[in-house]
């Protein structure tokens, strides 16, 4: 149905605004919008959500001892009986795209682009989960330039901005998206609608990539993943910011004892959203060279909510040392 749109710098009832399209560790609170999905081996994946639409609970469910979440509470209006709004939705603006801080370490001239939308300008509808099923999306084209002398290999972390903005620890989770890293020196840019797969051919070499559903491969913008009738619908849409952010590093690889380890249960299983962990890692790398982002916003909004299954998480130094190589990918 049609919605209505209604800008508004912070929308408090919304708690970290919907918007969370990745997660896998425990149940967030009512209001974060979003639900968890678990990373380890083959068959443990709970569901993820990508966010509540308004502030109510995102559901995922997850297999027993997965390490996802259930649901993220009751919603607020059962779907869309009692809505009262003859079929129309507000759409509020969870933070100010153009507001929010700036990445740090940005460097004079470094710089990164997209030919498909403009700098916090709306991200196009395929390169979203809007109208399609939920998680289902191909990542837009890419360019960069002006890379920082002494660079080697680049790393791109996809990030929901606008819940990185709240600054809450218990929801900063929900904010990552997407990373690929040891993208070569050489290239600059990245095509249109990137492969599956942990490893990866980018041009000239090889990279590696991992998605927020602990999955390898783009994971969209879908800040309302329920379709209206779902019973976590409650009644509203919201828009949410997201960053490109793209790191120069000093070595053509990162070294796999540097591989952020994956957080596990007593099972084994992954239990955290290890993009989170990798942005973190590059957020602080002294590999660092120089950073770059692009802006976009999304009001997408999914039309089944059909979370995608989770799958193996990369390969540390410490499976190699252990000799448990067969329970990750990616492996030297």
């Amino acid at each position: 149905m049609k919605p209505i749109i209604g800008l508004s710098a912070t929308v408090v009832f919304l708690g970290v605004a919907g918007a969370v399209a990745c997660d896998n560790t425990t149940t967030p609170p009512v209001g974060t919008g979003g639900a968890m999905a678990s990373g380890g081996v083959p068959g443990s994946g709970g569901a993820a959500s990508g966010g509540a639409a308004s502030g109510g609970a995102a559901s995922g469910g997850a297999a027993p001892g997965s390490g996802g979440a259930a649901s993220g509470g009751a919603p607020a209006s059962g779907g869309t009986e009692g809505c009262g709004m003859g079929g129309e939705f507000p759409v509020m603006e969870h933070n100010v795209c153009a507001d929010i801080p700036v990445e740090p370490g940005a460097v004079e001239g470094f710089s990164i682009t997209s030919p498909a939308f403009n700098f916090c300008g709306t991200i196009p509808a395929a390169n979203t989960c809007d109208g399609n099923e939920f998680g289902t999306g191909v990542s837009p084209e890419l360019s960069w330039t002006g890379a920082p002398v002494g660079t080697l290999s680049y790393a791109l972390v996809f990030k929901d901005i606008a819940i990185l903005a709240d600054g809450d620890p218990a929801t900063e989770k929900f904010g990552y998206h997407w990373v690929m890293w040891d993208i070569p020196a050489a290239e600059d840019g990245l095509p249109a609608e990137l492969g599956d797969g942990h490893e990866i051919a980018v041009g000239s070499g090889m990279a590696r990539q991992w998605g927020g559903r602990n999955n390898y491969r783009w994971f969209p913008p879908c800040p309302n993943p329920f379709p209206e009738g779902h019973a976590n619908f409650t009644c509203s849409l919201v828009t949410d910011s997201y960053s490109f952010a793209l790191y120069a590093l000093d070595v053509a690889e990162i070294p796999i004892d540097e591989i952020p380890p994956p957080d596990m249960d007593d099972m084994d299983m992954v239990i955290a959203n290890w993009v989170q962990a990798m942005g973190h890692y590059l957020e602080d790398s002294e590999h660092v060279l120089g950073t770059a982002e692009y802006r976009g916003r999304s009001s997408a909004w999914s039309s089944a909510f059909n979370p995608p299954a989770a799958t193996m998480f990369p390969c540390t130094q410490a499976d190699v040392d252990a000799g448990m190589t067969d329970m990750c990918l990616g492996a030297p």
